[in-house]
Protein backbone atom coordinates (compact mmCIF):
# COMPACT_ATOMS: atom_id res chain seq x y z
CA UNK A 1 0.00 0.00 0.00
CA UNK A 2 1.22 3.20 -0.79
CA UNK A 3 1.97 6.03 2.29
CA UNK A 4 0.53 9.71 1.67
CA UNK A 5 4.50 10.29 1.09
CA UNK A 6 4.23 8.08 -2.18
CA UNK A 7 0.49 9.53 -3.06
CA UNK A 8 2.51 13.23 -3.41
CA UNK A 9 4.14 11.99 -6.58
CA UNK A 10 0.72 12.39 -8.49
CA UNK A 11 0.21 16.22 -7.46
CA UNK A 12 -2.55 17.86 -8.41
CA UNK A 13 -4.44 13.93 -8.41
CA UNK A 14 -3.15 12.63 -4.82
CA UNK A 15 -6.32 14.46 -3.15
CA UNK A 16 -8.67 12.45 -6.14
CA UNK A 17 -6.96 9.23 -5.76
CA UNK A 18 -6.10 9.00 -2.00
CA UNK A 19 -8.64 5.93 -0.30
CA UNK A 20 -10.55 6.58 3.05
CA UNK A 21 -8.82 4.42 5.83
CA UNK A 22 -11.60 1.87 5.98
CA UNK A 23 -10.91 1.34 2.44
CA UNK A 24 -7.14 1.23 2.97
CA UNK A 25 -7.48 -1.74 5.74
CA UNK A 26 -9.35 -4.20 3.13
CA UNK A 27 -6.90 -3.49 0.36
CA UNK A 28 -4.16 -4.63 2.49
CA UNK A 29 -5.86 -8.61 2.04
CA UNK A 30 -5.86 -8.43 -1.18
CA UNK A 31 -2.66 -9.25 -3.96
CA UNK A 32 -2.84 -5.09 -5.20
CA UNK A 33 0.72 -3.17 -6.25
CA UNK A 34 0.00 0.39 -5.33
CA UNK A 35 2.60 1.41 -7.46
CA UNK A 36 0.96 0.64 -11.03
CA UNK A 37 -2.71 0.32 -10.01
CA UNK A 38 -5.06 3.01 -8.04
CA UNK A 39 -8.37 3.37 -7.24
CA UNK A 40 -10.76 6.02 -9.23
CA UNK A 41 -14.48 7.05 -8.70
CA UNK A 42 -16.94 5.83 -11.45
CA UNK A 43 -20.33 6.79 -12.02
CA UNK A 44 -22.14 5.19 -9.20
CA UNK A 45 -19.62 6.51 -6.61
CA UNK A 46 -17.87 2.96 -6.00
CA UNK A 47 -14.50 2.17 -6.66
CA UNK A 48 -12.84 -0.59 -9.45
CA UNK A 49 -9.19 -1.32 -10.32
CA UNK A 50 -7.57 0.63 -13.06
CA UNK A 51 -3.45 0.68 -13.99
CA UNK A 52 -1.67 3.93 -14.68
CA UNK A 53 -1.07 3.93 -18.45
CA UNK A 54 1.18 7.39 -18.21
CA UNK A 55 2.37 10.09 -16.20
CA UNK A 56 3.51 13.80 -17.78
CA UNK A 57 4.18 16.86 -15.54
CA UNK A 58 2.19 15.31 -12.75
CA UNK A 59 -1.36 14.50 -14.92
CA UNK A 60 -1.71 11.12 -14.26
CA UNK A 61 -3.73 8.92 -17.26
CA UNK A 62 -5.66 5.69 -16.28
CA UNK A 63 -7.48 2.74 -17.78
CA UNK A 64 -9.94 0.88 -15.47
CA UNK A 65 -10.32 -2.79 -15.71
CA UNK A 66 -13.05 -4.35 -16.60
CA UNK A 67 -15.66 -1.49 -14.70
CA UNK A 68 -17.95 0.62 -16.07
CA UNK A 69 -17.17 4.14 -17.44
CA UNK A 70 -17.14 7.32 -15.50
CA UNK A 71 -19.94 9.29 -15.24
CA UNK A 72 -19.34 12.88 -16.85
CA UNK A 73 -19.96 14.62 -13.80
CA UNK A 74 -16.76 12.29 -12.59
CA UNK A 75 -14.58 13.30 -15.71
CA UNK A 76 -15.44 16.25 -14.85
CA UNK A 77 -14.12 16.94 -11.64
CA UNK A 78 -11.44 14.97 -13.08
CA UNK A 79 -11.04 17.78 -15.55
CA UNK A 80 -11.16 20.41 -12.87
CA UNK A 81 -7.93 19.00 -11.39
CA UNK A 82 -5.44 19.82 -14.08
CA UNK A 83 -4.35 22.58 -14.78
CA UNK A 84 -3.42 21.80 -18.52
CA UNK A 85 -6.94 20.71 -19.00
CA UNK A 86 -9.34 22.45 -22.12
CA UNK A 87 -12.89 21.99 -23.14
CA UNK A 88 -11.66 19.82 -25.78
CA UNK A 89 -9.75 17.46 -23.81
CA UNK A 90 -12.97 16.86 -21.92
CA UNK A 91 -14.91 16.19 -24.73
CA UNK A 92 -12.34 13.80 -26.00
CA UNK A 93 -12.91 12.07 -22.50
CA UNK A 94 -16.31 11.89 -22.78
CA UNK A 95 -16.16 10.51 -26.69
CA UNK A 96 -13.74 8.08 -25.22
CA UNK A 97 -15.65 6.79 -22.13
CA UNK A 98 -19.16 6.95 -23.44
CA UNK A 99 -19.28 7.00 -27.71
CA UNK A 100 -20.10 3.52 -29.00
CA UNK A 101 -20.62 2.42 -25.41
CA UNK A 102 -23.54 3.62 -24.14
CA UNK A 103 -26.72 4.03 -26.38
CA UNK A 104 -28.52 7.25 -24.54
CA UNK A 105 -24.73 9.33 -25.30
CA UNK A 106 -24.46 10.47 -28.87
CA UNK A 107 -22.94 13.00 -31.64
CA UNK A 108 -25.29 15.95 -31.55
CA UNK A 109 -26.56 16.23 -35.22
CA UNK A 110 -26.25 19.56 -36.72
CA UNK A 111 -28.97 21.44 -38.15
CA UNK A 112 -30.23 24.63 -39.42
CA UNK A 113 -31.01 27.59 -36.60
CA UNK A 114 -29.72 25.09 -33.71
CA UNK A 115 -26.78 26.13 -31.62
CA UNK A 116 -23.86 24.34 -31.71
CA UNK A 117 -23.50 21.40 -29.32
CA UNK A 118 -20.78 19.00 -28.58
CA UNK A 119 -22.75 15.72 -27.01
CA UNK A 120 -26.29 14.98 -26.71
CA UNK A 121 -27.95 12.77 -24.01
CA UNK A 122 -31.00 10.58 -25.13
CA UNK A 123 -33.89 10.35 -22.20
CA UNK A 124 -36.87 9.06 -22.43
CA UNK A 125 -38.71 12.46 -23.34
CA UNK A 126 -36.89 13.36 -25.94
CA UNK A 127 -32.84 13.82 -26.70
CA UNK A 128 -31.56 17.34 -25.41
CA UNK A 129 -28.27 18.43 -26.66
CA UNK A 130 -25.37 20.58 -24.76
CA UNK A 131 -22.49 23.13 -25.26
CA UNK A 132 -19.67 22.48 -22.89
CA UNK A 133 -17.90 25.84 -23.62
CA UNK A 134 -17.08 27.25 -19.95
CA UNK A 135 -17.87 24.29 -17.98
CA UNK A 136 -14.31 23.92 -16.88
CA UNK A 137 -13.79 27.35 -15.55
CA UNK A 138 -17.39 27.35 -14.23
CA UNK A 139 -16.85 24.64 -12.23
CA UNK A 140 -13.38 25.57 -10.18
CA UNK A 141 -15.57 28.32 -9.23
CA UNK A 142 -16.72 27.47 -5.76
CA UNK A 143 -17.87 29.69 -2.92
CA UNK A 144 -15.06 30.44 -0.63
CA UNK A 145 -15.33 29.29 3.22
CA UNK A 146 -13.94 32.80 4.01
CA UNK A 147 -16.06 34.48 1.86
CA UNK A 148 -19.31 32.72 3.10
CA UNK A 149 -18.35 33.71 6.31
CA UNK A 150 -17.77 37.45 5.95
CA UNK A 151 -21.52 37.47 3.97
CA UNK A 152 -23.07 35.30 6.38
CA UNK A 153 -21.72 37.95 9.12
CA UNK A 154 -22.74 41.24 7.08
CA UNK A 155 -24.87 43.71 8.60
CA UNK A 156 -27.10 43.74 5.45
CA UNK A 157 -29.71 41.35 6.45
CA UNK A 158 -30.45 40.64 2.64
CA UNK A 159 -26.98 39.36 1.93
CA UNK A 160 -26.74 37.39 5.51
CA UNK A 161 -30.08 35.78 4.75
CA UNK A 162 -28.64 34.39 0.80
CA UNK A 163 -25.71 32.93 2.63
CA UNK A 164 -27.19 31.29 5.70
CA UNK A 165 -26.64 27.66 4.37
CA UNK A 166 -24.12 28.06 1.62
CA UNK A 167 -21.92 27.20 4.90
CA UNK A 168 -23.62 24.27 5.44
CA UNK A 169 -23.89 22.49 2.41
CA UNK A 170 -19.48 23.46 2.00
CA UNK A 171 -18.96 21.58 4.99
CA UNK A 172 -21.73 18.78 4.50
CA UNK A 173 -19.69 17.75 0.97
CA UNK A 174 -16.31 19.13 1.78
CA UNK A 175 -15.98 17.70 5.10
CA UNK A 176 -17.02 13.84 4.76
CA UNK A 177 -14.31 10.81 4.10
CA UNK A 178 -13.20 9.32 7.33
CA UNK A 179 -9.04 9.57 7.55
CA UNK A 180 -6.68 9.31 10.46
CA UNK A 181 -7.07 11.43 13.27
CA UNK A 182 -5.76 14.91 12.71
CA UNK A 183 -5.94 14.25 9.13
CA UNK A 184 -7.11 17.36 6.80
CA UNK A 185 -10.70 18.15 6.56
CA UNK A 186 -11.59 18.61 2.68
CA UNK A 187 -11.92 22.50 2.07
CA UNK A 188 -13.79 24.47 -0.02
CA UNK A 189 -10.69 24.78 -2.42
CA UNK A 190 -11.39 21.04 -3.65
CA UNK A 191 -14.85 21.69 -3.86
CA UNK A 192 -16.45 22.06 -6.82
CA UNK A 193 -20.08 23.25 -8.36
CA UNK A 194 -20.51 19.69 -9.98
CA UNK A 195 -19.78 18.01 -6.74
CA UNK A 196 -22.42 19.93 -4.85
CA UNK A 197 -24.77 19.13 -7.77
CA UNK A 198 -24.09 15.76 -7.74
CA UNK A 199 -24.85 15.92 -3.57
CA UNK A 200 -28.04 17.07 -4.39
CA UNK A 201 -28.79 15.02 -7.18
CA UNK A 202 -28.44 11.76 -5.32
CA UNK A 203 -30.70 13.39 -2.03
CA UNK A 204 -33.18 13.69 -4.74
CA UNK A 205 -32.99 10.59 -6.09
CA UNK A 206 -32.79 8.75 -2.39
CA UNK A 207 -35.90 10.53 -1.77
CA UNK A 208 -37.55 9.18 -5.10
CA UNK A 209 -36.31 5.85 -4.42
CA UNK A 210 -37.80 6.11 -0.44
CA UNK A 211 -41.44 7.20 -1.83
CA UNK A 212 -43.60 5.63 -4.69
CA UNK A 213 -44.26 8.65 -7.08
CA UNK A 214 -46.87 8.34 -9.72
CA UNK A 215 -45.59 11.10 -12.46
CA UNK A 216 -42.34 12.96 -12.79
CA UNK A 217 -42.30 15.51 -15.61
CA UNK A 218 -39.29 16.00 -17.82
CA UNK A 219 -38.73 19.56 -19.35
CA UNK A 220 -37.06 19.74 -22.57
CA UNK A 221 -35.41 23.15 -24.40
CA UNK A 222 -38.01 23.72 -27.57
CA UNK A 223 -35.22 25.00 -29.73
CA UNK A 224 -37.48 24.56 -32.81
CA UNK A 225 -40.32 26.79 -31.05
CA UNK A 226 -42.86 24.91 -32.20
CA UNK A 227 -45.88 23.13 -29.91
CA UNK A 228 -45.40 19.30 -29.57
CA UNK A 229 -48.26 17.70 -29.25
CA UNK A 230 -52.11 18.38 -28.63
CA UNK A 231 -51.73 20.17 -25.54
CA UNK A 232 -49.07 22.31 -27.31
CA UNK A 233 -51.84 23.22 -30.06
CA UNK A 234 -54.38 24.40 -27.55
CA UNK A 235 -51.67 25.86 -25.56
CA UNK A 236 -50.16 28.04 -29.17
CA UNK A 237 -53.86 28.81 -30.27
CA UNK A 238 -55.24 30.07 -26.37
CA UNK A 239 -51.81 31.75 -26.42
CA UNK A 240 -52.92 33.54 -29.95
CA UNK A 241 -56.64 33.96 -29.20
CA UNK A 242 -54.81 36.08 -25.25
CA UNK A 243 -52.63 38.08 -27.66
CA UNK A 244 -55.71 39.28 -30.52
CA UNK A 245 -57.87 39.80 -27.19
CA UNK A 246 -54.96 41.96 -25.18
CA UNK A 247 -54.06 43.69 -28.83
CA UNK A 248 -57.61 44.63 -29.42
CA UNK A 249 -58.74 45.94 -25.91
CA UNK A 250 -55.40 48.07 -25.96
CA UNK A 251 -56.09 49.29 -28.96
CA UNK A 252 -59.69 50.63 -27.73
CA UNK A 253 -58.05 51.77 -24.60
CA UNK A 254 -55.66 53.72 -26.30
CA UNK A 255 -58.61 55.28 -29.22
CA UNK A 256 -60.47 56.22 -26.11
CA UNK A 257 -57.70 58.36 -24.88
CA UNK A 258 -56.94 59.76 -27.85
CA UNK A 259 -60.33 60.47 -28.41
CA UNK A 260 -61.00 62.45 -24.95
CA UNK A 261 -57.41 64.31 -25.46
CA UNK A 262 -59.19 65.23 -29.02
CA UNK A 263 -61.62 66.28 -27.22
CA UNK A 264 -59.61 68.39 -25.11
CA UNK A 265 -57.48 69.88 -27.92
CA UNK A 266 -60.24 71.18 -29.60
CA UNK A 267 -61.98 72.63 -26.47
CA UNK A 268 -58.73 74.78 -25.78
CA UNK A 269 -58.32 75.81 -29.51
CA UNK A 270 -61.78 77.36 -29.49
CA UNK A 271 -60.82 78.47 -26.05
CA UNK A 272 -57.72 80.23 -27.53
CA UNK A 273 -59.27 81.44 -30.46
CA UNK A 274 -62.15 83.00 -28.42
CA UNK A 275 -59.42 84.96 -25.73
CA UNK A 276 -57.37 85.99 -28.83
CA UNK A 277 -60.76 87.49 -30.50
CA UNK A 278 -61.78 89.33 -27.36
CA UNK A 279 -58.10 90.56 -27.14
CA UNK A 280 -57.88 92.03 -30.74
CA UNK A 281 -61.65 93.56 -29.85
CA UNK A 282 -60.63 95.17 -26.65
CA UNK A 283 -57.15 96.68 -28.36
CA UNK A 284 -59.63 97.92 -31.71
CA UNK A 285 -61.81 99.91 -29.24
CA UNK A 286 -59.19 100.94 -25.98
CA UNK A 287 -58.45 104.56 -27.16
CA UNK A 288 -62.04 105.12 -28.51
CA UNK A 289 -63.46 108.41 -26.85
CA UNK A 290 -66.55 106.36 -25.72
CA UNK A 291 -64.95 102.95 -24.48
CA UNK A 292 -62.87 105.97 -22.39
CA UNK A 293 -66.06 107.70 -20.78
CA UNK A 294 -67.45 104.20 -20.40
CA UNK A 295 -64.50 103.51 -18.18
CA UNK A 296 -64.72 106.53 -16.28
CA UNK A 297 -68.71 105.76 -15.70
CA UNK A 298 -68.42 101.60 -15.09
CA UNK A 299 -67.29 102.18 -11.02
CA UNK A 300 -70.32 104.86 -10.42
CA UNK A 301 -72.65 101.95 -12.29
CA UNK A 302 -70.92 99.37 -10.07
CA UNK A 303 -71.46 101.60 -7.25
CA UNK A 304 -74.96 101.79 -7.44
CA UNK A 305 -75.08 98.22 -8.64
CA UNK A 306 -74.11 97.86 -5.30
CA UNK A 307 -76.38 100.25 -3.18
CA UNK A 308 -79.15 98.16 -5.24
CA UNK A 309 -77.40 94.84 -4.27
CA UNK A 310 -76.67 96.21 -0.29
CA UNK A 311 -80.83 96.69 -1.16
CA UNK A 312 -81.73 93.21 -1.84
CA UNK A 313 -79.58 91.68 0.73
CA UNK A 314 -81.00 93.57 3.16
CA UNK A 315 -84.87 92.48 1.83
CA UNK A 316 -83.43 88.71 1.96
CA UNK A 317 -82.05 89.24 5.62
CA UNK A 318 -85.28 90.37 6.83
CA UNK A 319 -87.05 87.19 5.14
CA UNK A 320 -84.95 85.22 6.65
CA UNK A 321 -85.23 86.54 10.12
CA UNK A 322 -89.25 86.12 9.44
CA UNK A 323 -88.84 82.50 8.42
CA UNK A 324 -86.04 81.85 11.74
CA UNK A 325 -88.57 83.07 14.28
CA UNK A 326 -91.70 81.11 12.84
CA UNK A 327 -89.09 77.94 12.24
CA UNK A 328 -88.82 78.40 16.00
CA UNK A 329 -92.36 78.67 17.19
CA UNK A 330 -92.88 76.02 14.83
CA UNK A 331 -90.09 73.98 16.11
CA UNK A 332 -91.15 74.93 19.56
CA UNK A 333 -94.75 73.86 19.13
CA UNK A 334 -93.25 70.77 18.12
CA UNK A 335 -91.49 70.10 20.93
CA UNK A 336 -94.73 70.55 23.31
CA UNK A 337 -96.35 68.06 20.97
CA UNK A 338 -93.37 65.40 21.43
CA UNK A 339 -93.81 66.46 24.98
CA UNK A 340 -97.54 65.41 25.40
CA UNK A 341 -97.01 62.62 22.61
CA UNK A 342 -94.36 61.35 25.46
CA UNK A 343 -96.87 61.53 28.37
CA UNK A 344 -99.38 59.78 26.56
CA UNK A 345 -97.22 57.00 25.56
CA UNK A 346 -95.81 56.84 29.26
CA UNK A 347 -99.67 56.59 30.69
CA UNK A 348 -100.52 53.80 28.05
CA UNK A 349 -97.20 51.94 29.28
CA UNK A 350 -98.29 52.39 32.93
CA UNK A 351 -102.04 51.48 31.60
CA UNK A 352 -100.47 48.30 29.97
CA UNK A 353 -98.71 46.87 32.48
CA UNK A 354 -101.24 47.58 35.41
CA UNK A 355 -103.66 45.32 32.72
CA UNK A 356 -101.14 42.98 32.38
CA UNK A 357 -100.94 42.48 35.84
CA UNK A 358 -104.97 42.12 36.01
CA UNK A 359 -104.49 39.65 33.41
CA UNK A 360 -101.92 37.56 35.39
CA UNK A 361 -103.98 37.93 38.73
CA UNK A 362 -106.86 36.42 37.12
CA UNK A 363 -105.06 33.58 35.52
CA UNK A 364 -103.72 32.61 38.54
CA UNK A 365 -107.18 33.09 39.95
CA UNK A 366 -108.32 31.04 37.36
CA UNK A 367 -105.56 28.11 37.41
CA UNK A 368 -106.63 27.97 41.45
CA UNK A 369 -110.31 27.67 40.62
CA UNK A 370 -109.37 24.65 37.85
CA UNK A 371 -107.20 23.05 40.92
CA UNK A 372 -110.31 23.39 43.49
CA UNK A 373 -112.88 21.91 40.87
CA UNK A 374 -110.40 18.87 40.09
CA UNK A 375 -110.31 18.67 44.40
CA UNK A 376 -114.35 18.58 44.82
CA UNK A 377 -114.97 16.36 41.62
CA UNK A 378 -112.40 14.04 43.14
CA UNK A 379 -114.25 14.79 46.18
CA UNK A 380 -117.65 14.22 44.49
CA UNK A 381 -116.41 10.98 43.11
CA UNK A 382 -115.49 9.35 46.60
CA UNK A 383 -118.59 10.19 47.81
CA UNK A 384 -120.21 8.54 45.40
CA UNK A 385 -118.46 5.47 45.74
CA UNK A 386 -119.16 5.44 48.87
CA UNK A 387 -123.00 6.13 48.40
CA UNK A 388 -123.07 3.41 46.49
CA UNK A 389 -121.06 1.45 48.54
CA UNK A 390 -124.03 1.83 51.22
CA UNK A 391 -126.72 1.31 49.17
CA UNK A 392 -125.12 -2.29 48.49
CA UNK A 393 -124.74 -2.73 52.02
CA UNK A 394 -128.31 -1.83 53.23
CA UNK A 395 -129.69 -3.65 50.29
CA UNK A 396 -127.83 -7.08 52.03
CA UNK A 397 -129.07 -5.95 55.01
CA UNK A 398 -132.92 -5.51 53.94
CA UNK A 399 -132.55 -8.89 52.16
CA UNK A 400 -131.07 -10.42 55.44
CA UNK A 401 -134.35 -8.35 57.55
CA UNK A 402 -136.63 -10.27 54.99
CA UNK A 403 -135.12 -13.91 55.35
CA UNK A 404 -135.14 -13.16 59.19
CA UNK A 405 -138.89 -11.79 59.09
CA UNK A 406 -139.81 -15.38 57.28
CA UNK A 407 -137.67 -16.99 59.83
CA UNK A 408 -139.39 -15.57 62.49
CA UNK A 409 -143.25 -15.97 60.95
CA UNK A 410 -142.64 -19.68 60.47
CA UNK A 411 -141.16 -20.24 63.99
CA UNK A 412 -144.19 -18.53 64.88
CA UNK A 413 -146.59 -20.56 62.96
CA UNK A 414 -144.77 -23.46 63.85
CA UNK A 415 -145.12 -22.61 67.82
CA UNK A 416 -148.26 -22.09 67.28
CA UNK A 417 -149.81 -25.22 65.69
CA UNK A 418 -147.15 -26.80 68.16
CA UNK A 419 -149.84 -25.18 70.84
CA UNK A 420 -153.07 -26.07 69.24
CA UNK A 421 -151.91 -29.44 69.37
CA UNK A 422 -151.24 -29.97 72.26
CA UNK A 423 -153.95 -27.94 73.56
CA UNK A 424 -156.22 -30.27 71.49
CA UNK A 425 -154.12 -33.45 72.58
CA UNK A 426 -156.01 -36.39 74.00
Amino acid sequence: MSSDAEMAIFGEAAPYLRKSEKERIEAQNKPFDAKTSVFVVHAKESYVKSTITSRESGKVTVKTEGGEPMGIFSILEEECMFPKATDTSFKNKLYDQHLGKSNNFQKPKPGKGKAEAHFSLVHYAGTVDYNISGWLDKNKDPLNETVVGLYQKSSLKTLALLFASAGGEAEASGGGGGGKKGGKKKGSSFQTVSALFRENLNKLMTNLRSTHPHFVRCIIPNESKTPAGLLGLLEEMRDEKLAQLITRTQARCRGYLMRVEYRRMVERRESIFCIQYNIRSFMNVKHWPWMKLFFKIKPLLKSAESEKEMANMKGEFEKTKEELAKSEAKRKELEEKMASLMQEKNDLQLQVQSEADALADAEERCDQLIKTKIQLEAKIKEVTERAEDEEEINAELTAKKRKLEDECFLLCHNHYVDRLWQEMGP
